[in-house]
């Protein structure tokens, strides 16, 4: 996979050119400290060119800021279980389908047009609205949000229909991945790794989750066209268990 750094510019606000303070996605899907933004838009340039002649603060109702602690993203947990019937034949599914891991033997899994011929699964429910799971992980996996129709002969993160983090326990390497393209994340990365999606805003974060600690890894702004899936794909050796 071709290889870029991490877009710094992904974690700063473009009004203050800083870090990122308690975050702000509008609806077009940039994010901004929501000091800035307000300040922004008190301007008299920017009160002439609203029509956005709504005060700022029932635009920034409309888009609530990302949680900024754990157990506020814990308000939106959503319950996860991996179709039996998209699980590669090298996969087993475990603890209510929630624990995946690959195993040198197939399986006698029935075919089904819906099963994935690499060592991956998909999620049964649909990701809409705001919804957050956790994936405790080990090994060489990828965890990834992905449209159901992602293509059944090709890994997570090779197509623009999946978005995914990529872990290798054993030599520390991490990164996001789409679309072929690959960004690393600087280490290091905890055994646990937290995903948060906000589908009408465009916005889906990765975070590396230690205790109630919560260290962002990677956001992407961009516009979903369709309902989202959790996702997995798991080395041999390697296992993936979603739970809180």
């Amino acid at each position: 996979m071709a290889q870029s750094s991490v877009d710094p510019a992904a974690l700063s606000c473009s009004v203050c050119l800083d870090n990122l303070q308690k975050p702000v996605t509008i609806p077009c899907g940039h994010s901004y400290c929501n000091s800035c933004i307000h300040s922004y838009w008190d301007t008299e340039e920017t009160e002439r060119s609203l029509n956005m002649k709504e005060p700022i603060d029932k635009v920034l109702d409309e888009v609530s800021p990302e949680p900024s602690c754990r157990k506020d993203f814990l308000r939106y947990a959503q319950d996860i279980t991996m179709d039996l019937n998209t699980a590669s034949k090298h996969l087993t599914l475990s603890d209510g389908n929630r624990r995946v891991s690959y195993v040198q033997v197939e399986q006698r899994y029935p075919d089904h047009p819906d099963r994935f011929s690499v060592s991956q699964a998909l999620s049964v429910e649909e990701l809409t609205g705001r919804c957050y799971f956790e994936v405790e992980w080990d090994g060489l996996v990828l965890i990834a949000a992905a449209y159901k129709d992602s293509e059944r002969h090709r890994g997570f993160g090779n197509s623009d229909k999946s978005w995914v983090f990529y872990g290798n326990r054993e030599n520390g390497d991490q990164s996001f991945v789409f679309n072929k393209v690959e960004s690393k994340i600087p280490g290091p990365v905890g055994s646990r790794i937290g995903v948060y999606l906000d589908h009408s805003a465009g916005a889906l974060s990765f975070y590396s989750v230690q205790g109630e600690t919560m260290k962002l890894l990677h956001k992407v702004h961009t516009q979903f066209t369709r309902p989202l899936h959790a996702g997995v794909w798991v080395h041999d050796g390697s296992t993936a268990h979603i739970r809180f």
